[in-house]
């Protein structure tokens, strides 16, 4: 059986959708290397299966491992912190309050929490796709365009060719004459 302590990690890895959520980090910006160390240490203290007899705990622990393991690299580090902070820039843009949010467990949600769930995720689908259409429909305008530029600088120098060509020819049939 689990403790609370034990417990908790368990949902908390379960629930992560980053590394940094996985180690229960919430301020990664100011986080640095030290800090996600002594993280680590006290989860695997908690959840190490040589000291935890239950079974979630070898893949509780592997995912915290593999989150230290990217995550103590001071450049890894920063990239990751860019792209968490590109990701709230994106919520912010696209209304979202910024608030954190609390993801429930698939086992801990109610089939109303699923269904919506899956809404949201079928409208968060939908709105990728409109904004890869739009982005597909611009660049087409944007090569037809092109295309069209193009077109019309041969056809200018087609007719001037051949403007050239009828002057050379009324300039040879008038010598002649």
């Amino acid at each position: 059986m689990a403790t609370e302590a034990q417990e908790a990690v368990f949902k908390q890895v379960a629930a992560a959708a980053n590394h940094f959520e996985t180690l229960g980090i919430a301020d990664f910006e100011k986080c640095n290397v030290e800090d996600i160390k002594k993280v680590y240490r006290k989860l695997t203290l908690v959840v190490h299966p040589d000291k935890c007899s239950d079974e979630r705990a070898a893949d509780a622990f592997g995912k915290i491992d593999k989150a230290y393991k990217i995550l103590s690299d001071p450049a890894t580090l920063q990239r990751f912190r860019e792209a968490a902070q590109r990701k709230r820039m994106r919520d912010i843009e696209q209304g979202n309050t910024g608030e954190p949010k609390v993801r429930k467990v698939d086992a801990d949600m109610t089939p109303a929490e699923r269904e919506a769930m899956a809404r949201k995720k079928s409208q968060d689908d939908l709105y990728s796709k409109s904004l890869r259409l739009q982005k597909q429909r611009e660049d087409k305008a944007r090569h037809d365009a092109q295309e069209a530029e193009k077109n019309k600088n041969l056809n200018e120098q087609l007719t001037s060719s051949h403007n050239n060509w009828k002057n050379h020819l009324r300039n040879m049939n008038g010598s002649k004459i």
